[in-house]
């Protein structure tokens, strides 16, 4: 080996001698564990702080979930009390108004029946062209007691929520609870009468007072 190679080596002992010297010497180990010791109760200080704010989030989620429901209850009775609102406000739907319309219709034309059997005994008296005058006659009686009842200006205004009150009320309507003027003949309705009357040779009925 040369002179060389042999200081070199030397220098290089004598370097890992001091490293290792500074390595392990005491101070060195008392700094790493002081460090040790901070970094420890760091860490415990932290685990301490995140347990912490788990603890300070969990209630006030719970907190937040509680505020949220009331506030959310309180907008979903806001919306029921305007959906109702709404629905209080929808008149008639077509099939409705064609429901109650063929409902009056079928009750105008019992009710003109029963006119014609208690005045005349025979529902049939007066023949068609009779029997459609009158049936003119109360089937605007009964739509009259009906906007009179649901305070409208035309059946069809009648709200949606009032439909099965509307049908009721006119199933209900009966002769004795039409107004007086209704059940009487108007002339042209005699007329008429007179006219079938003289066709068939019987009496004819005179106008009324």
């Amino acid at each position: 080996m040369s002179k060389h190679q042999m200081a070199k080596r030397n220098s290089q002992i004598k370097h890992n001698n001091q490293i290792q010297e500074i390595k392990f010497s005491p101070e060195l180990i008392q700094m790493l564990a002081e460090q040790q010791q901070t970094l420890q109760e760091g860490q415990t200080q932290q685990q301490r702080i995140n347990k912490a704010m788990v603890e300070v989030f969990g209630n006030l989620t719970n907190e937040s979930k509680q505020e949220i429901k009331a506030y959310t209850d309180k907008q979903l009775g806001r919306v029921d009390e305007r959906i109702d609102h709404i629905e209080k406000m929808i008149p008639l739907t077509d099939g409705e108004a064609t429901m109650l319309k063929q409902t009056a219709s079928k009750k105008a034309a019992r009710l003109v029946k029963t006119i014609l059997y208690r005045r005349f005994g025979n529902s049939d008296y007066g023949g068609q062209e009779f029997f459609n005058a009158k049936f003119g006659h109360i089937i605007r009686t009964v739509y009259s007691l009906l906007k009179h009842e649901f305070n409208v200006i035309k059946y069809t205004a009648i709200l949606h929520v009032q439909f099965q009150d509307a049908m009721d009320f006119t199933n209900q309507i009966t002769v004795d609870s039409l107004p007086t003027k209704a059940t009487r003949l108007t002339d042209k309705q005699v007329e008429k009468l007179n006219e079938w009357e003289e066709r068939h040779g019987l009496s004819l009925t005179p106008k009324e007072d």
